[in-house]
């Protein structure tokens, strides 16, 4: 998937150089306001749970380990982690199909993530 954007804040440490190597892929550099420290409060708030949920769990031995694990934290983050704002039922996009409630028969099944550290639980089709 080509990456359309980077968003970052106006730190010194991202130089002209360092939006150049974006641009001259294509991806379009999208600097968050000026004087607006919770503008970047949604992806914060996301690394910061994705480092407490798994990372702090794990000893990283490459760059594949480490996209490894922050691949399968978003798949679950966005198939199955409930949201209180959306009444504690996983992220639904457009183009998906809404879950149909089974009844409240059936034993219930743990799926499990990253070796178990993160769980989902359903109940298995009658």
């Amino acid at each position: 998937m080509k990456q359309r954007f980077i968003l970052h804040d106006r730190d010194t440490k991202f130089t002209a150089s360092f939006n150049a190597i974006f641009e001259a892929a294509g991806v379009e550099i999208v600097k968050t306001p000026v004087r607006a420290p919770d503008a970047n409060a949604f992806a914060e708030s996301w690394i910061g749970k994705c480092k407490f949920e798994t990372l702090d769990h794990f000893l990283c031995f490459s760059l594949r380990h480490l996209d490894h694990i922050a691949q399968e934290y978003v798949r679950f983050h966005n198939d199955f982690r409930p949201h209180q704002s959306k009444s504690n039922e996983p992220l639904r996009f457009e183009n998906q199909l809404p879950l149909a409630r089974p009844p409240n028969r059936g034993t219930i099944e743990c799926q499990q993530f990253l070796a178990g550290l993160l769980k989902h639980y359903h109940r298995k089709a009658a």
